[in-house]
């Protein structure tokens, strides 16, 4: 008897080895259900698409719900869009009804999207089945057409590096925003002089004035064509440039960095990292401590600024690779604080007598400046920079110095 009830064992367990639970948590089979995912694929998403999720009926006995989940590998799940995050997977369903065969979702990003349908027991053991979508990549927002906040719009989900932000003409009044590290362009379509973005602060319940950081944090990318007014922060009052950072054909001007005269570095700009400043005007900003018009900080790895022109602001370095050339740094006095820890490389620059004597290739003598700093005919910066023929002017000669100046001097 008791060799009879081993071997019924034996046999028993047999079958549960090679046998797998009707509750397999692997991805079922077609055999068993499948799972489709409709969307537009000529869509080009600006902020949101829509996904219509279908899968064939199932018959589950003990049936207590059905979980519907969603992945995108490109994406921190913890800084998207509501829902209960499990190993990235974004709980966007619970559905109590077992007969219920579809569901539409919102997705707010272009890349691949991973979606689960989980038919659960009242044991907890389910049954599954998986699809994939990808989403035609939006490269381009523009504003006010596709955004009207220049804010929103930079700190999209569908910004990703690479991506660019245009500005068409007009005065925009933003919020302080962030790059969010990624290598954003954010351009205006016409130029410096007809595309304004001023500062815009953000106010509690009775009218104060919040603190934000500086009005623009780039993390990397490019800011081109824009003037950028009334910021206002403790670093870097207009733009905190990090990483490797391209500021080209704009205004930096009337920004201030300091608050109730606290501190304060880099009115127009704080850099750090590796920046490349060209061709743009930064004139009339303000730190309370240092820096004006621009502070660069110690751990700034190389700063390039080339055929810029500094007025009524000047700059502090604190960097051992800063490089200034085809430059005017106009008011002498306050052009470049000598009290900085480094002393620039300045070459071929207008930047007053003492910068003379640091080397021969430094000019004196009369600006000339015309409206936004254009020079007028006289001028001792026409002709004046660098020699090498890949500084000239877009008309072929000799670099002329200042924003107006060199092969990107046409804005």
């Amino acid at each position: 008897m008791k060799i009879k009830r081993t071997i019924l064992i034996g046999m028993f367990c047999s079958i549960a080895w090679f046998c797998k639970s009707p509750f397999d948590t692997d991805a079922t089979s077609d055999s068993v259900f499948t799972v489709t995912a409709e969307f537009d694929k000529t869509h080009r998403i600006v902020d949101s698409l829509t996904v219509n999720l279908s899968w064939s009926e199932i018959t589950l006995e003990n049936f207590k719900e059905i979980k519907i989940t969603r992945l995108n590998n490109n994406r921190d799940p913890n800084s998207y869009p509501t829902g209960v995050t499990e190993n990235g997977w974004i709980t966007i369903a619970v559905l109590d009804n077992e007969f219920v065969t579809s569901y539409v979702d919102t997705v707010y990003d272009d890349e691949t999207f991973f979606y689960r349908i989980d038919y659960y027991n009242t044991d907890n053991n389910y049954r599954r089945s998986e699809t994939t979508i990808t989403i035609r990549p939006t490269t381009k927002l523009i504003v006010p057409d596709d955004y009207t906040d220049v804010k929103t719009a930079v700190e999209s989900y569908i910004i990703d590096a690479g991506d660019s932000v245009l500005l068409m003409r007009g005065e925009y009044s933003s919020f302080a925003f962030s790059f969010l590290g990624k290598n954003v362009h954010l351009i205006g379509a016409d130029g410096a002089r007809q595309t304004l973005l001023t500062w815009r602060p953000t106010l509690t319940e009775s009218e104060k004035m919040i603190h934000d950081s500086a009005f623009i944090r780039m993390t990397g990318g490019t800011i081109k064509g824009l003037t950028i007014k009334g910021g206002y922060a403790y670093y870097g009052g207009g733009v905190y440039a990090s990483g490797n950072s391209i500021i080209q054909n704009c205004i930096i001007t009337e920004n201030k960095a300091g608050i109730l005269s606290n501190g304060g570095l880099g009115g127009g700009l704080y850099l750090t990292g590796n920046s490349n400043i060209s061709n743009s005007i930064i004139s009339s900003n303000y730190a309370d401590e240092l820096g004006n018009g621009i502070y660069i900080a110690q751990n700034a790895s190389l700063v390039k600024i080339t055929n810029c022109t500094f007025s009524d602001n000047n700059l502090f370095n604190n960097s051992q690779n800063v490089f200034i050339e085809n430059t005017i740094i106009d008011n002498v006095y306050t052009g470049i604080d000598l009290q900085s820890t480094y002393l620039p490389s300045v070459m071929y620059s207008y930047a007053g007598t003492y910068w003379a004597i640091q080397d021969t290739t430094n000019i004196t003598g009369q600006l000339l400046f015309g409206d936004y700093f254009h020079l007028l005919p006289g001028s001792i910066c026409i002709d004046s920079g660098n020699p090498n023929l890949s500084f000239n002017d877009i008309d072929g000669t000799r670099n002329d110095l200042g924003a107006y100046g060199g092969p990107l001097g046409d804005w």
